[in-house]
C-alpha cells in the first residue's frame, strides 16, 4: 500500500477516501478489479460511473442508493420480452427512454447501466452519445445535425439492420423536437433505442401527453435517509481496513454515525427543518469526500485507533452536517 492510498488508515481505518478513493475496493479474495485504462476515481464522487466503459467501475456503484437495480430489472424485462438478451439477437423492436431528475441523481449512471447491458447483448451496436465523448468530435454541431451525420453513417440494409443505441445527455427544452424528430426520421431504417436524459422536469409532465413517440419513464430523485445510509454503509464497508473491524464495532460507519447520517438527509429533504434543500447522490458523495479530506488534515498525527478507548472513538466523530455547511459556504 502506497503512503498516499493509506493516508486514511491511522485516523479512521480505512484503507482509502471511500468517497474518493485512489483505487478500486479489493475484492473479498484479496484482488483488486482491473480498469481497461487508466480513470481518475477520485473525482468520481461528482461525475457519472462510466459502466459502459470501464465495467470495473461496477465495484464503485451502490444499487441501494437509488434505484438503480429496481430499474435495471425493469429495463431488462422489458428488453428481454423484446428478444432482447445473450442469446442472437433477432428482433427489430425500438424503444426510446426519458430519464429525468435533479443534477446528481444518478440519472446517467443509470443509463450506462442500461447500456452495458446492451453490450452483454449478441449483436453489434452503434453507440452514439450527444454531447460526444470524444474531444473536439462535432464541435459546434447542434443535437440533430450530430446524430444525424452519425446515424448516416451506419448501415440501412433491411437485410442487415443496423441497431443503434443513442444517448441524449443533458436534454433541454430546446432539443426535445429535434430529439423526437430523430427518432421518428431514423426508426424506419435502424433499430433505434435512444436514451434522453433531462433535469429539467418540465419535460417530463410534457411527455405524459404532448409527445409523438411511445417513451418509457424513470424518474430519479434525491437521496431518501435509508438510501443515504446504504450508500455510506457499502462505501465504509468496501474499504475497511480488515483489523479495524473488531476494535470499531460499535462504530461501523467509523468517523461516521448512523444517526448523523440519517439526521443530516433528513433534515434537508424538501427544506425541512431548517435545511438547504433536498441532497443527492452527488451532494451526498461530496459532502463525504470533503469531510474526510479535511479531517484527515487535523487529524493525520492522531493516536492509531487501535488504542483508544469508545469515549475517545466518539470524540473523533465527523458530523456530515459540518462538511455540509462548509460546501454551503463555499458556494455562497
Amino acid at each position: 500500500m502506497s503512503q498516499s492510498e493509506g493516508r486514511f488508515v491511522r485516523p479512521f481505518g480505512l484503507t482509502d477516501n471511500p468517497f474518493g478513493p485512489i483505487r478500486l475496493p479489493l475484492l473479498p479474495d484479496g484482488t483488486r478489479p482491473a480498469l481497461k485504462k487508466r480513470v481518475h476515481l477520485s473525482n468520481l464522487y461528482k461525475y457519472p460511473l462510466r459502466l459502459d466503459k470501464e465495467p470495473a467501475l461496477e465495484h464503485l456503484l451502490v444499487p441501494e442508493s437509488g434505484n438503480f437495480s429496481i430499474y435495471q430489472q425493469e429495463f431488462q424485462d422489458l428488453l428481454e420480452v423484446a428478444g432482447y438478451g445473450e442469446k442472437p439477437v433477432e428482433t427489430t423492436e425500438q424503444f426510446a427512454f426519458l430519464i429525468s431528475g435533479e443534477q446528481g441523481t444518478g440519472k446517467s449512471t443509470l443509463v450506462n447501466m442500461f447500456v452495458r447491458w446492451l453490450q452483454q447483448c449478441d449483436v453489434e451496436w452503434n453507440e452514439i452519445r450527444y454531447p460526444p465523448d470524444e474531444p473536439g468530435s462535432g464541435t459546434g454541431m447542434r443535437l440533430y445535425e450530430y446524430l444525424a451525420a452519425k446515424l448516416k453513417s451506419t448501415s440501412n440494409d433491411p437485410a442487415e439492420p443496423s441497431y443503434c443505441s443513442v444517448v441524449i445527455d443533458n436534454m433541454t427544452a430546446r432539443d426535445k423536437d429535434a430529439a423526437i424528430r430523430i427518432y421518428e426520421e431514423y426508426s424506419g431504417s435502424r433499430v433505434l433505442v435512444m436514451f434522453m436524459i433531462t433535469d429539467d422536469l418540465r419535460l417530463l409532465r410534457e411527455a405524459r401527453e404532448n409527445y409523438r413517440i411511445n417513451l418509457t419513464r424513470f424518474r430519479m430523485k434525491p437521496l431518501t435517509p435509508e438510501q443515504a445510509l446504504a450508500f455510506v454503509r457499502h462505501r465504509i464497508n468496501q474499504f475497511r481496513v480488515p483489523h479495524l473491524r473488531e476494535n470499531l464495532a460499535g462504530y461501523p460507519l467509523f468517523p461516521f454515525r448512523e444517526e448523523d447520517i440519517l439526521q443530516e438527509v433528513s433534515g434537508n429533504q424538501d427544506g425541512e427543518s431548517g435545511g438547504q434543500g433536498s441532497i443527492t447522490l452527488r451532494s451526498f458523495a461530496t459532502i463525504l469526500q470533503r469531510a474526510l479530506v479535511d479531517g484527515w488534515s487535523a487529524r493525520r498525527q492522531d493516536s492509531a485507533l487501535e488504542t483508544l478507548t469508545s469515549d475517545e472513538l466518539e470524540s473523533r466523530i465527523i458530523k456530515p452536517a459540518q462538511a455540509y455547511a462548509k460546501l454551503q459556504e463555499v458556494a455562497a
